[in-house]
């Protein structure tokens, strides 16, 4: 099967975001580490924008908890 990360829009949007500022986070999901660093999106990204399908839950709520605390202040 052929990794989603050789269509030429993911790599744009993922561009494009990182451009405007935008943080990216990407979730793999049936894609090795080792085949993102060849098609050079962890160059983009770097590791820390990057999560597992397990951890995406976790990330959700830590996610929700900070936006909480922000519109509390």
């Amino acid at each position: 099967m052929r990794s989603p990360c050789l269509r030429p829009w993911v790599l744009a949007e993922i561009g494009a975001a990182l451009v405007r500022g935008k943080r990216v986070i990407a979730v793999r999901y049936g894609t090795s580490v080792a085949e993102l660093q060849d098609l050079g999106v962890l160059s983009l990204l770097g590791t820390n924008s990057l999560l597992e399908m397990s951890q995406f839950d976790e990330y959700v709520r830590q996610l929700s908890s900070r936006v909480k605390e922000v519109t509390h202040v």
